[in-house]
């Protein structure tokens, strides 16, 4: 952590991390995939019995996560702050699970009753975007990232912990420039992989293409939460999330959704995105400068 050459030790942790996380990503993509060749119709029958399987595990995982979190814990550690810590993490989102349920449910639910073009535009967007964000980012190159971070801020090495900010942010820029790429020149391909009809590359083709636009800004974003987390000022990154997604995703896209046009509607997320590189280079700035001065203060000493 505070000798290796900071760009080997970035790849030697990611890689390990984005190869397994890309094989968990792409489950329930190949699933999907081959349930759509058979055709559209196989796919809605598939999908009619999840609104009752979403309450029922709703309602499980509720009583399991109200009930068990700590027993669960207890049996695993004797360390209290693991105990306290886990049983208020897994009490909170299995008994908050009902907006994923229901997002599973309403999503089905739009196959079931034809509107399988808006549900397969909607399924293959969350899939592929999963696919570049979680393995690549957020669990791949943002977690092996945090902890070299960490160290070397506890460890008072100023310049380690620069080069890491820096080499990762030019590092998941790249990543998003060819995700970007992809989905900017091969939408039609990617749609096929889904035995898309004409409706949905109708609808899904300008809508990749839109959505794609704000890949590069995600990848700056992304990394700068996690530096936040890292040098321990993880409200931040919640600030900005929830700013993205409920002050400006959700209204501006009901906004441009009364233009009746649903081109309109997939600028919300490169608008989204605008706002959140707004505020995260100003967290990310004042995260830095306050870490820069915290360890100037532990060398003096």
């Amino acid at each position: 952590m505070g000798t290796m050459p900071i760009g080997r030790l970035l790849a030697s942790m990611a890689i390990p991390m984005m190869i397994s996380m890309m094989v968990q990503a792409f489950y329930n993509v190949v699933d999907s995939v081959f349930v759509a060749r058979v055709s559209e119709n196989a796919l809605n029958a598939v999908s009619l019995a999840s609104p009752f399987l979403s309450l029922c595990s709703f309602v499980i995982f509720a009583v399991i996560g109200l009930t068990l979190s700590r027993a669960f814990f207890l049996a695993q550690t004797d360390v209290m702050e693991i105990v306290d810590y886990g049983t208020d993490y897994a009490t909170i989102c299995l008994a908050c699970s009902l907006g994923l349920f229901c997002q599973l449910c309403f999503e089905r639910l739009l196959q079931s009753t034809g509107r399988t073009g808006l549900a397969m535009v909607t399924q293959l967007m969350g899939a592929v975007i999963n696919i570049i964000f979680d393995p690549i980012l957020i669990f791949g190159l943002n977690n092996a990232m945090v902890p070299i971070i960490s160290y070397n801020y506890g460890a008072v090495k100023p310049e380690r912990v620069k080069k890491t900010v820096r080499l990762s942010v030019i590092a998941a820029t790249c990543i998003m420039i060819v995700g970007a790429a992809v989905f900017e020149l091969f939408p039609m391909p990617l749609l096929r992989f889904f035995d898309a009809s004409e409706h949905m590359l109708e609808i899904g083709v300008p809508a990749l293409r839109i959505i794609a636009v704000h890949f590069v800004l995600a990848g700056f974003c992304i990394v700068a939460g996690s530096v936040c987390q890292a040098i321990g000022n993880p409200f931040y990154s919640l600030i900005v999330s929830v700013c993205r997604q409920l002050v400006v995703l959700l209204p501006v896209a009901w906004i441009l959704s009364r233009f009746g046009r649903l081109e309109l509607v997939w600028l919300a997320f490169p608008i989204a995105e605008l706002m959140s590189l707004l505020m995260s280079t100003i967290f990310l700035r004042r995260t830095m400068v306050s870490a820069e001065k915290a360890m100037q203060q532990r060398m003096a000493q």
